[in-house]
């Protein structure tokens, strides 16, 4: 589990059942989009909706399941558009530990700008240290190389920067 950072509660799951709106979560006094900042990094709140195959480790990259900008998930054959760049998980989850798959969200925090390190080895065609990188066209909880376009001319979104490829560290800059 990630270290707590200053006090921010960044460590903390809350298990929900709405799928609908903005989530009051009044027994912290946080709502589901709230942004916090540390140490030169963004963190935002935000739901995961486990199913039955699909846990979390610290350091899996997230992408935003629906327009909505504050449903996650890390599985991206499950969503219909195209990968938009969340950010990277900071708590693990056990889908069957948690919360009741396919019913239950849980609230947790993402970092969405600054240095990371990723759980996967970044995709692509020989990555190395500098390289841009998108959630487009990449591997379930990862990242892959950012191609100028593709070929239908569609370029893509630069989400993160290789800063040390050996050791899977990104510089993130989410949108958020």
């Amino acid at each position: 589990m990630a270290k707590e950072l200053h006090g921010l509660g960044l460590t903390d799951t809350i298990v929900g059942t709405s799928t609908t709106g903005p989530i009051k979560l009044t027994q912290r006094g946080q709502q589901v989009g709230d942004i916090k900042r540390d140490n030169q990094k963004t963190y935002k709140l935000v739901g995961y909706f486990p199913d039955a195959d699909d846990d979390l480790v610290v350091g899996d990259f997230c992408v935003y399941q629906d327009a909505s900008s504050t449903l996650v998930t890390t599985d991206v054959s499950d969503i219909a558009a195209a990968e938009v760049a969340a950010g990277v998980a900071l708590v693990a989850i056990d889908h069957g530990a948690v919360a009741t798959a396919g019913t239950d969200i849980v609230y947790m925090w993402i970092q969405v700008t600054g240095l990371a390190t990723l759980s996967t080895d970044i995709g692509g065609t020989t990555p190395v240290d500098g390289s841009p990188l998108t959630a487009f066209g990449a591997a379930d909880k990862g990242l892959t190389l950012a191609k100028e376009a593709d070929s239908a001319a569609i370029y893509v979104d630069v989400c993160a920067v290789t800063i040390d490829d050996s050791e899977n560290i990104v510089l993130l800059k989410c949108a958020y």
